[in-house]
């Protein structure tokens, strides 16, 4: 695997959500909808812990100008596996 230079993300294609709260149910969300796509995601198990090749969260929202997290717009980004 390359590693990821500060402010690059690797090439290919991503699942994404874009969401407002709830962090923990849209992470789910988007895990069960990948799944049910029958995509493939591309992450390798580890150890110390899964080794995803891209994986993002993106803050839409700029917390410096709404404090409130639960009116943060935020981004998911999953990297789909090439076969």
């Amino acid at each position: 695997m390359t590693p990821t230079a500060c402010g690059e993300a690797p090439a290919g294609a991503y699942a994404t959500l874009t969401y407002q709260n709830h962090s923990m149910r849209a992470n789910k969300m988007l895990l069960e909808w990948v799944a049910e796509q029958g995509l493939d995601l591309d992450v390798t198990p580890a150890a110390e812990g899964d080794r995803w090749a891209g994986r993002f969260e993106t803050y839409l929202t700029d917390p410096r100008l709404e404090p409130r997290k639960t009116r943060w717009v935020t981004q998911l980004a999953f990297r789909i596996r090439e076969h």
